[in-house]
């Protein structure tokens, strides 16, 4: 009774190990590892075994861990005290997962409910990289002489299905410095492509603004898998950007 008393506070609980098989991945790509659990001190009834993409992003007060996909990984049992149990997953991440370039990040956190005792979990941290559409347009906006300043993600119901959008502002250098203040670059991801929308800004203003003046401002270009095999893809954007200046 006692042992029974101290797992339900965590103490002689089950633990749960989760190893990924890479921690880099990208929007849209799959994300494989390994859920190890390891039975406690008593027996313990697991209701679900659980897989949560997340991340985090900040307002004007507060701090909000947001869920970008939640999938369960095995149906309830019993965890037999010091067994052992390893679950393999494969799970396809959201297109809308930020990418984790600046200070946005993402993580995994891997659970087992069990009623009436604290949840033993893992978290680990991924590296989220430009899907192969959003890497070729970044080393066209290189080639061009921007450079990344920062990124924020913020809440945004009619954005996409998680209700949220990544700013990414770009300041510039070589033949733009002095031309224009900065670039705010938006992706929006899906199976069939990249839609970029851009907003050129020769003011110094700060991240938060573009959906102020959405009908008004924004630029977009959209690209499919098979501009992949295309080049010229920077005098593309160069036009964009110059038609605005």
């Amino acid at each position: 009774m006692f042992t029974e008393l101290l797992t339900r506070i965590g103490i002689g609980s089950a633990t749960v190990d989760t190893r990924l098989a890479s921690a880099q991945v990208v929007p849209g790509g799959i994300l494989r590892g390994e859920v190890s659990i390891q039975g406690g001190s008593a027996a313990q009834e697991m209701s679900a075994l659980y897989l949560r993409v997340m991340t985090r992003y900040k307002t004007d007060e507060h701090t909000h861990d947001l869920t970008l996909a939640s999938h369960t990984l095995a149906a309830p049992m019993t965890i037999q005290p010091g067994s052992t149990w390893q679950q393999p997953f494969e799970v396809q991440l959201p297109y809308a997962t930020p990418l984790t370039l600046k200070r946005t990040p993402v993580y995994v956190v891997t659970g087992v409910d069990i009623a009436m005792s604290l949840d033993p979990k893992d978290t680990d941290m991924l590296r989220v990289m430009p899907h192969p559409l959003q890497e070729r347009f970044l080393q066209s906006l290189d080639q061009l002489g921007f450079y990344l300043w920062q990124d924020e993600l913020e809440r945004h119901a009619g954005w996409s299905q998680l209700g949220i959008v990544q700013e990414l502002e770009f300041h510039p250098n070589g033949a733009y410095r002095g031309r224009l203040r900065e670039l705010e670059v938006i992706f929006h991801l899906d199976e069939g492509g990249l839609q970029v929308f851009l907003e050129i800004d020769r003011r110094a203003r700060g991240l938060g603004l573009l959906f102020e003046s959405l009908n008004e401002q924004r630029t977009s270009l959209r690209f499919t898998p098979a501009d992949l095999q295309r080049g010229d893809w920077t005098g593309q954007i160069q036009s964009v950007i110059n038609a605005r200046l």
